[in-house]
């Protein structure tokens, strides 16, 4: 499998191993972007929020009935929608990468925590108050979402790059394993 094909695996698992930072006490959303093979902008790949546990421990308020319009972005478990899938559908599904916090964040390859408390910017991303943690990860980059201030927390920057790290490793393992049995069906007998 090529290198794409790996990110893209990973990628897949990393979103649900990153669930628990989701929730009643944590963040409203969790969105993975991948990189575009032109390196112009970034994918939404896959989401979660906080709607799955608020409607299963009955905590947070329903916004919609259940019937109602568009299902929300987190497609692993059907909840109705609720105030962090809303959140979750304010996000485009592509973002052009020629400036704003996305693009610093990816090309200097450092994690940003934004603090955004009015509307300063024409970017709806940037608009909403509350605190977005921008990490970058192989391939893509990790964006984290609450509706509320939030001191920088290293720990769960920590958190969500040694889970990328794991994966990739899994992953590295997998295919290595793949190809040891591969090249041992070659008949190197028949050589020559």
């Amino acid at each position: 499998m090529d290198r794409i094909g790996n990110i893209v695996n990973v990628f897949q698992n990393l979103t649900e191993r990153l669930r628990p930072l989701v929730g009643l006490k944590g963040w409203d959303y969790c969105a993975l972007w991948k990189l575009s093979e032109d390196q112009r902008y970034i994918e939404l790949m896959d989401c979660c929020c906080a709607g799955t546990e608020a409607t299963q421990n009955g905590g947070e308020e329903l916004q919609f009935p259940v019937s109602a319009g568009l299902p929300c972005r987190d497609v692993m478990f059907q909840h109705p929608r609720t105030k962090s899938c809303e959140l979750l559908a304010q996000l485009p599904s592509s973002m052009p990468l020629n400036s704003g916090f996305h693009a610093q964040a990816l090309s200097s390859n450092l994690p940003r925590w934004l603090n955004c408390s009015s509307s300063s910017d024409s970017n709806v991303l940037e608009e909403t108050v509350g605190t977005r943690a921008l990490i970058p990860v192989p391939g893509g980059l990790m964006e984290l979402f609450i509706a509320k201030q939030v001191p920088e927390d290293q720990h769960v920057i920590d958190v969500v790059t040694s889970q990328c790290n794991f994966l990739m490793e899994q992953e590295a393992m997998i295919n290595s394993a793949n190809m040891d049995s591969s090249l041992s069906n070659i008949d190197v007998n028949g050589i020559g």
